[in-house]
């Protein structure tokens, strides 16, 4: 078990981590601030990792005049400034490498919370 700043800890967690096993990080950061976009490039160098990101566009829109540094920083670049009234409190992004996980992220987000499969 990994405690503290996971920006700090990254590199011994990343040790522990089996180069050659099938690896899924779930990563729900508080926030926009925490997550430095080098904390995941070190998990993405893994073959065999994928990472399901909660992205919190409903944080970043809020506080976006506080921010702009971080979400800067944790993207890795300031591209992602863009004007855009259709508000989403966040996304989740499936990153990974196999087609199979591609496969199974869209055999996922066809069914609703409800249970209901979408038509599209």
């Amino acid at each position: 078990m990994f405690e503290g700043d996971c920006n700090v800890e990254i590199d011994r967690l990343a040790a522990a981590i089996p180069p050659h096993g099938l690896n899924l990080a779930l990563i729900d950061p508080f926030g926009i601030t925490p997550l430095h976009f080098e904390t995941l490039a070190k998990l993405a160098r893994f073959d065999r990792m994928d990472i399901l990101l909660h992205f919190p566009t409903g944080d970043m829109t809020r506080n976006l005049h506080q921010y702009e540094t971080q979400i800067t920083r944790f993207l890795g670049t300031d591209a992602w400034r863009k004007n855009t009234r259709n508000v989403q409190l966040y996304y989740l992004v499936l990153a990974t490498k196999h087609e199979l996980g591609e496969k199974i992220w869209r055999s996922v987000i066809q069914i609703e919370g409800s249970g209901q499969k979408r038509l599209w």
